[in-house]
């Protein structure tokens, strides 16, 4: 684009100094914000005084130093010559009296409106093209975005002619057209361009839509800021509509399939849960996690407010190899929303209720399925409760009740119980956010207040959280050239829920899928009723007693810039925050009763009480330079050189007593003082960095930037603490080039690559290069009289030679954008190598502690990510599409030392396996149901060595023997080729893909986004891997009609029986993987926003009501109720379906 071409758009001139902070402007304290703008507004640029001295320079250097010495921004069309030849010579001369010497006996004509100066000519012309007689009129309206917000800066022209305007503070503007035939042309950085003709219209308000390549957004990096037309490596971004108006518990969650290569896997639906993160795949066996800087300043992305949040950046490739040591896995930069200067102040509310279903259960049997299921047991391994007989009396739920009925003991009942539906209900979840933004010349500020509470899913018992949230940022010009900027935040929790809900394995959704589906949930007498003593799961949950965690974070982050000369800054910024978390816990023990209400035994002995108390505090101050020129207008040159210092204090302690005499105060001191426990722990840590990059472009053409970065960390001896990360990216945008424009195919292509390498130190303990002395015993210590001994052993062999990991990351990518950038995407390939990663090494028992891990592993990764987006206006009518696919592969290559394989999952506790990745399955490879005593002793004598059950019979599995060693086994002897395992898979996702839609007509809008994963491996486990893994289990739901019987020889599944070969027919093979695959509705919009006209006379901005719903339905193949996003674990608290309504007002 023309930068100086009215017809395409008034070009504002930022420099990139200002440019760069208006990205990265930071808060202040509540308390200074009033004092900061009543400095503020007593240096307004109208009284800023000028010392310029030019000779025979260029109109538009002039333009430059006045942008320089003041907030002044010149707008000016194609008819303004700029590089015309002038010559000033002013000191301490006022705005006015400086335009007027430099525009003295020139064409130009300038009128200044509030921070801006619109220059024009003096001359008119006196051709009417038409040749009709003009009849002028003026045209007025107000511009916004498709969010409702006033866009302030819009250039508006009359198309073919040089008269134009911009938009107000306000978004208003008016403009003299010629006539009706006139056509308006509405351009904005950022926003798709629009035209409309004029006709008889007078009032013609517009919304822009954001354009979604955006060529020309700044796009944070490590840093600093760039152009996403300057970018050189794998950086993708999301916005603030991201996070807008979604019922979510966290950033985590909303950022969940929106981003290519950026993988997040959710454990748990309870409220306060997290996730897991991952940036193109995993890239060590250590469990890294990437870098999170919110603001430059290390945070968590489920302790921010989501709808604090402007932009994310996330760096995937070696353009992350400026943050060295802590980007192995990835970095994600989050940018707040900030006020903006010369705004008056604006409120937005934004206010949503959601419902809280459940999504995904797991089923067990009715009562029917369970008596039928226990018929089918032949064998004689199982005396079932059940016989025919009763068959007739279950089905038809018959209130009867046959006291011993059941092996002469235990009552029998003939009418079914779900305890999915008696125990688990609605929650909700309901959120407020109030946001105040505002600024003048010299500063800006921004408040933000949240409040969310969320109420889970279990009807008895409690299980809430309450979040607060706090923000206050502003940016103030202290003298001229030094800014100050401050950003504070403050994020607190109320974390309140029944211990028996989530303690241990006997928690609620154990219970649940363990009771029994005939036990009613009370007797006779009112009280909890449990079958043979197991507990009630609703008992457990109201008696148990309640944990509570209370956990706060205040960040503190501000920031000097000092801008030297022209291009060139300082920059210092100090962060100190603080994370707390206070825990209490209490286990009470549970009297469970019989059918009769006596008490038939407790249950969770001893009852006990613990206090847990943690804190961290981190510290990161940084301070760097950087220059930024641009020569002979071919030539730019960046160069940034900086220090920074990081370190952490963690501290923990935690006490508790056991043997209470009652259970309605559980304080520490009622304890008793037998068998206590107090313990403490802490460690610190120190990384000092220096850091450097050096960019240069040419002709806007080509583009390459190099960094380097040392880290020296204090886990390691002093001879092996440095680490030196170097990356390199370049780009070449080709659709600049002469060959390219003239085709007229490309509006934007660029090519690009880069390569970094990154460290890791997860693997490493804090203090492992020091011989370290643990301490046992004395659990009573520090409460009560009595004393115990202690021991004291060696608590780690000591390494002084290790050193980080190394991960090395390479990606060669391509953008492109087409038919006027309605068509666009991006596509890249990536690999990345851990060289060196840290291993453990298996040695003899008898040294009597672990073996330091060794820098001996190579583990690869290998993937790619494309993109493809279309987006398009008819008439009233706006919509955009947008997909994305992206996949990831890990191998160890080398671990060291002799793999030892195992059936089912190897992972890092039972060892990985080289040649295969992380967490991957083995299993035998499944060879159908033993169908008649034939086929049995066929079977038999394919393994005389052994591997199968002595007593294995018709109707159980077979299994290939692979290697024909003639033995069932894993590995066989161990030699390359030998065993009968196979790899079946691995539980990484595989195949990640989004689809969003986004569509708009007058005042409806609608929005939906799909997510999945194509490709993942998933086994059941635990109490859900067969039919009657315990006797005293409700099976589910999935196995009943699935296993073999003499009247069912095609099924699936192996006969059922209680004996020991159970674990045979049903342990990992082709036939009991299942394919985690899966596609979700993530979330769903329905807004409407009540026309302008009719806010503006309640003097409201934008009223926008809207429906969300969240994780509204999924298809996928994983049997049970399990959802496919989980492990295969029976005992996990289920995700949840939210359905909200809400409200967003802007005053």
């Amino acid at each position: 684009m023309n930068k100086n071409s009215l017809s395409e758009a008034h070009f504002q001139k930022w420099p990139r100094s200002k440019h760069f902070f208006n990205i990265m402007r930071i808060t202040t304290l509540l308390l200074f914000v009033p004092v900061f703008c009543l400095f503020a507004e007593k240096i307004h640029s109208q009284n800023v005084l000028f010392t310029i001295k030019k000779n025979n320079v260029q109109l538009e250097q002039v333009f430059s130093e006045i942008e320089r010495q003041s907030d002044f921004l010149f707008v000016y069309n194609k008819n303004i010559n700029v590089n015309k030849k002038v010559s000033i010579d002013v000191k301490e001369k006022s705005i006015v009296e400086t335009l007027h010497r430099l525009l003295n006996g020139t064409d130009l004509k300038y009128e200044v409106e509030g921070s801006y100066i619109v220059l024009s000519t003096n001359k008119t012309s006196s051709v009417n093209p038409s040749g009709v007689e003009q009849n002028e009129k003026i045209v007025k309206g107000k511009i916004i975005d498709d969010r409702g917000d006033p866009l302030s800066g819009v250039a508006i022209s009359v198309k073919g002619t040089n008269l134009g305007t911009i938009t107000d503070l306000d978004g208003n503007y008016s403009l003299k057209v010629p006539d009706n035939k006139a056509i308006l042309r509405f351009v904005f950085l950022g926003f798709i361009p629009q035209e409309i003709n004029v006709g008889n219209k007078r009032i013609i308000d517009v919304t822009l839509q954001e354009d979604m390549l955006q060529l020309n957004e700044v796009v944070v990096v490590g840093y600093g800021t760039t152009k996403r037309a300057n970018l050189t490596g794998g950086v993708s971004t999301a916005d603030a509509t991201t996070f807008q108006s979604r019922p979510v518990q966290n950033a985590t969650t909303a950022l969940q399939g929106q981003v290519p290569g950026l993988t997040i896997t959710r454990s748990s639906g309870a409220p306060g849960s997290t996730a897991k993160i991952r940036i193109r795949d995993i890239s060590s066996i250590n469990d890294g996690r990437p870098l999170i800087l919110i603001d430059g300043a290390e945070g968590d992305l489920d302790l921010i407010n989501p709808a604090d949040i402007e932009s994310v950046s996330v760096l995937k490739d070696g353009t992350a190899a400026i943050y060295g040591a802590r980007a192995a896995d990835g970095v994600i930069l989050i940018t707040t929303k900030s006020g903006k200067k010369n705004q008056p102040l604006k409120v937005t509310l934004d206010a949503f209720y959601s419902v809280k279903t459940p999504a995904l259960m797991k089923k067990t049997v009715n009562l029917y399925q369970y008596a039928s299921m226990g018929l089918e047991i032949a064998d004689g391994s199982w005396t079932p409760e059940y016989s025919a007989e009763d068959l007739p009396l279950i089905a038809a739920g018959s209130d009867q009740v046959i006291l011993n009925g059941i092996w002469g003991e235990y009552p029998k009942w003939y009418k079914s119980q779900n305890w999915r539906d008696l125990t688990v209900g609605n929650g909700h979840l309901q959120n407020y956010n109030l946001n105040l933004t505002g600024g003048g010349d010299k500063y800006s500020y921004m408040i933000s207040l949240a409040y969310q509470n969320e109420k889970g899913l279990p009807k008895f018992g409690v299980d809430k959280e309450d979040r607060y949230f706090i923000r206050a940022k502003s940016n103030i010009q202290i003298v001229k050239g030094l800014d100050y900027e401050l950003n504070l935040s403050y994020g607190a929790s109320d974390r309140l829920v029944s211990s028996g809900i989530n303690q241990g394995t006997d928690n609620l959704w154990e219970l649940m899928y363990k009771a029994r589906c005939w036990q009613p949930m009370y007797n006779p007498a009112g009280g909890y009723y449990t079958f043979q003593g197991y507990t009630n799961p609703a008992q457990a949950v109201e008696e148990h007693g309640n944990t509570t965690k209370t956990t706060g974070n205040f960040t503190f982050n501000n920031s000097l810039k000092w801008e030297i000369l022209s291009g060139l800054n300082l920059i210092g910024r100090a962060i100190v925050s603080k994370n707390d978390g206070d825990e209490n816990e209490e286990n009470k023990v549970v009297y469970v009763r019989d059918w009769d209400n006596e008490i038939m035994r407790g249950t969770y002995f001893p009852n006990w009480n613990q206090r847990r108390y943690q804190k961290t505090l981190y510290k990161n101050f940084t301070l760097y330079a950087e220059y930024k020129k641009k020569f002979r207008e071919l030539h730019d040159i960046g160069v940034m050189v900086g220090a920074a210092n990081e370190s952490a204090d963690y501290d923990k302690f935690s006490a508790q007593r056991v043997n209470f005499t009652q259970q309605e105060i559980m304080s520490l001191p009622l304890g008793s003082t037998e068998n206590q426990l107090a313990l403490s722990e802490g460690y610190a840590w120190t990384i000092n960095s220096v850091f450097s990059r050096l960019s240069y472009t040419f002709a806007d053409k080509y583009i390459i930037d190099g960094v380097l970065r040392a880290d020296a960390s204090s886990r390691f001896a002093k001879d092996y603490r440095w680490g030196y990360f170097p990356g390199v990216s370049a780009a070449w945008r080709l659709s600049e080039e002469k060959f390219i424009k003239e085709a007229g195919i490309f509006d934007d292509l660029k090519l690009r690559g880069s390569y970094g390498e990154m460290g890791n130190q997860s693997g490493i303990g804090y203090y492992d290069y020091i011989q370290l002395v643990k301490i046992e015993g004395a659990k009573n210590y520090p409460f009560g009289d009595g004393t115990k001994g202690q021991l004291a052993r060696p608590g780690n062999m000591v390494s002084t030679t290790r050193t980080w990991e190394t991960i090395a990351s390479t990606d060669i990518g391509m953008d492109f954008g087409v038919l006027q950038n309605r068509l666009y995407g991006s596509f890249d390939y990536f690999w990345k190598t851990n060289k060196n990663m840290l291993i453990p090494i298996t040695y003899p028992t008898v040294l009597g502690t672990d073996a330091p891990a060794t820098n001996n592993g190579r583990l690869e990764i290998k993937g790619w990510e494309v993109v493809l987006g279309w987006r398009d206006k008819i008439g009233d009518f706006e919509y955009s599409v947008r997909a994305s696919l992206s996949d990831a592969k890990n191998e160890i290559v080398e671990k060291g030392g002799k793999d030892n394989p195992v059936l089912g999952l190897n992972y890092k506790d039972n060892g990985y396996l080289n040649g295969y990745p992380l967490d991957s399955y083995l299993g035998y490879m499944f060879d159908g149901i033993i169908q008649n005593e034939t086929q049995l002793a066929e079977y038999k004598a394919r393994f005389p060595k052994g591997g199968i059950p002595g007593n294995i019979a018709v109707g159980d599995a077979m299994y290939k023997d692979l290697d024909g060693d003639g033995v069932l086994s894993v590995s066989g002897d161990g030699t390359p080729g030998a065993g009968d395992a196979v790899y079946l898979g691995d539980r990484n996702p595989r195949y990640s893909f989004g689809f969003n839609f986004n569509a708009s007509y007058k005042g409806f809008d609608l929005a939906f986004f799909l997510q999945g994963v194509a490709k993942r491996t998933t086994f059941l486990e635990g109490a859900a891997r067969m039919p009657f893994q315990e006797w005293f289990w409700d099976p589910l739901e999935y196995w009943y009609g699935k296993t073999w019987t003499p009247e069912r020889t095609d099924a699936k599944y192996p006969a059922i029986t209680l004996q020991d070969k159970r674990n045979y027919n049903y342990q990992y093979s082709s036939n009991t993987r299942h394919n985690a695959a899966y596609m979700r509705m993530k979330n769903l919009q329905i807004g409407y926003t009540i026309p302008s006209k009719i806010t503006e006379k309640m003097k409201i901005e934008k009223v926008r009501f809207y429906f969300s719903g969240e994780d509204l339905f999924e298809i996928h193949n994983v049997p049970g109720g399990w959802d496919p996003e989980s492990d295969g674990g029976s005992n996990s608290y289920p995700f949840t379906r939210n359905l909200s309504f809400g409200i967003n007002v802007i005053f």
